[in-house]
């Protein structure tokens, strides 16, 4: 199973390490400190315990965000950042295929909302802002182009 992994280091918090693995298939998440996971409080959306270095308790929280593979992480009130929060010409970007995709069908839409998912996996990466886009413009451009070929082709073959 394809696992993302984010790192936690904190002062406040009583553990050497606090590791989060999220499924990038099913959503899944597990928590884990010092190597040793944690299990899920019975509450309402089923945060974790984290104990703090002045030995009170605090509630972990991990949310998925629509689209984005990073989740948004919360200890107590205070949002941790695993990573930087995605721009508005990020999502822009990230979403371009169904745009382009949508008028031609399910089949071509289906293959859009893949795209986007990869998309966002891309605009996560550790590369310059300008580089990622023009990756997903590049990507995007190439498949539509390549789809609508293959289209054409079987459309003349009958």
């Amino acid at each position: 199973m394809v696992q993302m992994k984010f790192s936690l280091k904190r002062k406040d918090i009583a553990a050497d390490s606090l590791e989060i693995e999220r499924s990038a298939l099913s959503g899944f998440v597990q928590v884990k400190i010092d190597g040793r996971p944690l299990a899920r409080l019975k509450e309402k959306n089923g945060p974790f315990e984290v104990e703090m270095k002045d030995r009170s308790k605090r509630k972990l929280f991990v949310r998925s965000r629509w689209l984005d593979p990073v989740p948004a992480v919360f200890l107590g009130d205070e949002e941790l950042l695993l990573a930087e929060k995605l721009r508005f010409i990020d999502y822009l970007f990230g979403c371009f295929p169904v745009l382009m995709f949508l008028p031609y069908g399910p089949l071509p839409t289906v293959i859009a909302f893949i795209l986007l998912l990869l998309n966002f996996r891309i605009l996560r990466t550790k590369t310059q802002a300008t580089l990622k886009w023009a990756a997903i413009y590049a990507l995007d451009i190439s498949l539509f182009w390549l789809l609508l070929a293959l289209v054409k082709f079987v459309g003349s073959a009958h």
